[in-house]
């Protein structure tokens, strides 16, 4: 089992810029990340923790150090999937 879907994260970082309407040059602007990392990213590929931690941001993810390593439920990445797509 995973604990990160790289396909996955992808897919949220895909589906927050075709909700909002935003090329990877505008996600390039306010994310200070380049297109072409974002476009990988978007096609599935891991980002470095640095990206992964700038993306989360831009996404409305806040981060907290967690006391006992956590699973996560790629089920409910999915479902977040889901309503960000709608």
């Amino acid at each position: 089992m995973h604990v990160f879907d790289p396909e996955d994260f992808g897919n949220l970082v895909k589906a927050k810029m075709e909700r909002d309407r935003l090329s990877t040059r505008d996600v390039e602007k306010q994310t200070r990340i380049s297109h072409g990392t974002i476009n990988r990213v978007t096609r599935g590929f891991a980002p470095d923790v640095e990206n992964f931690l700038r993306l989360s941001k831009w996404l409305g993810w806040r981060w907290t150090p967690p006391r006992d390593p956590v699973e996560v439920n790629r089920q409910n990445v999915r479902e977040l999937v889901r309503n960000l797509s709608q």
